[in-house]
């Protein structure tokens, strides 16, 4: 397989490839989005909460109520760097909580961030969260608490995309939060105790919503994780160790790669202690007495098995809570388009891959590949095809290398006479399914056994990106999720598809299972039906695709 840190750079281009970012206000709610049965609050304009910590003082635009930069922990600079989170300092005059919090220190400055924010900006003073809600104290609404993505690298919860406007526009009380990246938020070192400080600064984070959410309307006893790429990873994890019990009662993943590359306690501490001699400063005083900028280059893999927070992965027992899991069609966009098939997963062989190829032929060439009618205008082999002008979509010349210009087993057409084994590019369809597609399948399959789990796969476009994309690149359902594309550039198929996904989720968040507006009922995941949601145009379920190709590479990879 791919080498874990290898991957998480990988992901960690998401943080810098993307299209315009959206054009409304920061709290102003998408028209398009539908309303719920809960009023627009009549709040000031600069409406104000009292939580454990002190009084806060946000601000109100169109009916939304916006809290931001609230800190969770203390800043974990000086001794406390390398040390699980602290408590918040109080304080005692009201607080304005307006703008985000700095961004945490990564390789590069953070991007889809307002350049007056100052979440443009890093410090290690990082550890705030962000709430939108509409303060309407008849009654407790559920929380939704978003964990972004970027390889445990990069990110914030800044950006613009992840605007909760619609969210709490739907009934919902939307938190964000940003957590310790890279080197600062997951160096091991055999002179630091612990490890996985991003992951606890996580815990801290849902700790914060349970004590202190209902100030903002919201109910501690329903709350939904939901997250992309590594936040979906972490996520995952969370659901992995018991220190998490308690603390969500649904989740959904979207697009978490891969899945058992983690380090153990000692492997981490080895290559900690490398990292701190390359440094020059081989002790934790040392390190601690480093300016931030000094890790900004290194990429640390992520979470380690510390037989404390984490005792085992992938294998350790889940929470058992409801699921959302899935992958989008193109999650090779991460991949550069020059990638040789067999570095994408090294223990196949040669004879493993040729294998791999006929899977993919075979599949190509069934009825259940044949392509949905166009709408739109849009040309035949496009209309389902995924994503979105991805924010957090990677560049899109991994889709563009395909040899027919759409992903085998995504509403392809058939192809009347196939290509030969050695000319299908194999790496881009390989990437996606072994690190995408077969462990959100194999995790379903586990979570299935206990409380109901949701399988799916997004494969739509968003219209004004068909000229260039043909499948939904790696992180290109956010816009539609929270419902944050400019509406001048959606087309009516666009808005469907956004009122679909970002209302799914929504209904998850207040009910425990997805009821899709304007879609058909979505069937939880059983081994026996093998059934996803297809987000394509329309969204329906379908068989999942490519199951030969998933079921072989789980024979060859499962551990």
């Amino acid at each position: 397989m791919l080498h874990a840190t290898r991957l998480f750079v990988l992901a960690a281009t998401i943080a810098t490839a993307t299209t315009a970012a959206p054009a409304h206000a920061a709290t102003s709610a998408p028209a398009h989005v539908a309303s719920t049965d809960i009023a627009p609050a009549a709040t000031a304009a600069f409406p104000r909460v009292r939580i454990d910590s002190g009084e806060l003082i946000g601000v109100s635009a169109n009916g939304i109520d916006a809290f931001k930069g609230i800190p969770y922990a203390a800043p974990p600079v000086g001794a406390l760097r390398w040390r699980p989170p602290q408590p918040p300092q109080p304080w005692t005059t009201p607080r304005s909580a307006e703008d985000y919090g700095h961004s945490c220190p990564q390789h590069s400055p953070p991007e889809r961030v307002a350049p007056s924010s100052q979440g443009a900006t890093t410090s290690e003073d990082c550890l705030t969260l962000n709430v939108w809600t509409t303060l309407h104290p008849q009654r407790l609404k559920p929380v939704m608490v978003w964990i972004h993505g970027g390889g445990n690298n990069a990110g914030t919860s800044a950006q613009t995309y992840y605007d909760g406007s619609a969210f709490a526009h739907d009934g919902v009380v939307l938190v964000s939060f940003n957590y310790r990246l890279g080197a600062l938020g997951f160096l091991t070192h055999p002179d630091i105790p612990g490890a996985n400080f991003g992951l606890l600064d996580q815990l801290a984070a849902l700790d914060w919503v349970k004590r202190n959410i209902k100030a903002f309307d919201g109910d501690p006893n329903n709350v939904t994780v939901f997250g992309e790429s590594a936040g979906g990873l972490d996520i995952l994890m969370l659901m992995a160790t018991r220190k998490a019990a308690g603390k969500f009662n649904q989740a959904i993943v979207e697009s978490a790669g891969i899945w058992n590359f983690t380090p153990t306690l000692s492997q981490a501490r080895q290559a900690g202690a490398a990292i701190a001699t390359k440094l020059g400063a081989p002790t934790a005083a040392q390190l601690r007495a480093l300016p931030a900028d000094a890790f900004k280059d290194i990429d640390e893999p992520g979470p380690v098995i510390d037989h404390d927070l984490l005792t085992a992965w992938p294998n350790a027992p889940l929470i058992d809570v409801p699921l959302i899991i899935g992958t989008n069609s193109n999650e090779g966009s991460l991949l550069a388009p020059d990638t040789p098939d067999n570095d994408v997963i090294p223990e196949l062989s040669r004879a493993d891959l040729d294998k791999l190829r006929s899977l993919y032929l075979a599949a190509n060439s069934t009825p259940d590949a044949a392509p949905n009618s166009p709408t739109d205008g849009a040309p035949s082999g496009t209309s389902n095809s995924a994503s979105s002008a991805a924010p957090i979509g990677a560049s899109d010349s991994a889709s563009n290398s395909r040899s027919s210009g759409t992903p085998i087993g995504t509403a392809a057409p058939a192809e009347p006479n196939p290509a030969p084994v050695g000319t299908i590019p194999l790496a881009p369809l390989l990437f996606r399914d072994a690190h995408f597609s077969m462990p959100a399948r194999w995790f379903a399959t586990r979570e299935a056994s206990g409380a109901p789990a949701y399988l799916y796969r997004f494969d739509y476009v968003a219209s004004f990106l068909r000229h260039r994309r043909t499948a939904a690149n790696h992180g290109s359902e956010i816009p539609f999720v929270f419902a944050t594309w400019p509406d001048f550039r959606l087309t009516a198929a666009d808005q469907q598809m956004t009122r679909t996904l970002h209302g799914c989720w929504v209904a998850f968040a207040k009910l425990g299972k997805p009821v899709c507006p304007d879609a058909p009922q979505w069937p939880a995941f059983s081994v026996g039906s093998d059934i996803w949601m297809r987000f394509g145009e329309p969204a329906a379920p379908q068989p999942v695709s490519e199951q030969p190709v998933l079921n072989f590479l789980q024979t060859r990879l499962e551990k």
